[in-house]
């Protein structure tokens, strides 16, 4: 995959899975703005805004130099006590995942991490430590973002950290 800005080719390459991965964030937690970043360019473009009832629960990016079943880089939602500012690359301690499907998109994993820089987060290691109302803020989330354009998006379950990781390791190896 080809990246028209070079600041992205500085992002450290994921080598062992048992480091810490970089995140890019595209959305911050509580925007109600789709971003999208525009590969060719650099650029970070607005998809749309969303319905009133609709924000990010979380920050949300992907992992770079990754390959998702969907043809784009594996999404992950970042965890941090501050909203990241778009384009913001986050050092992260992956702590579990979900995945999402739809009838067209078919089953789709999302990769939870926590950012590492943040000393409000230094306790949460796996899914466990994730405050359970904010997984059910992320689970009404996904249910509902696409539903004002008639697509039923359906939460198929949490996953552990050794399933998140294997996610991670078989989109690392898609994306060579």
């Amino acid at each position: 995959m080809q990246y028209g800005k070079q600041w992205l080719k500085k992002i450290p390459k994921i080598t062992d899975l048992e480091k810490p991965i970089f995140a890019v964030c595209e959305i911050p937690a509580g925007s109600r703005c789709k971003y999208k970043l525009d590969k060719a360019t650099g650029h970070l473009e607005l998809g749309r805004v969303m319905s009133t009832e609709c924000a990010y629960p979380t920050d949300y990016g992907f992992v770079p130099r990754t390959l998702a079943s969907d043809g784009m880089e594996l999404d992950v939602l970042i965890l941090s006590s501050e909203p990241l500012l778009p384009l913001t690359v986050v050092e992260c301690k992956l702590v579990g995942g979900f995945t999402l499907a739809t009838a067209k998109q078919g089953s789709e994993p999302k990769l939870l991490a926590a950012a590492i820089q943040d000393p409000a987060l230094g306790k949460i290691h796996s899914l466990d430590d994730v405050d359970h109302k904010l997984r059910e803020r992320i689970v009404r989330f996904f249910t509902t973002y696409k539903l004002v354009e008639g697509i039923e998006t359906i939460f198929e379950g949490w996953a552990d950290r050794p399933l998140a990781l294997s996610w991670l390791e078989k989109s690392l190896a898609a994306a060579r």
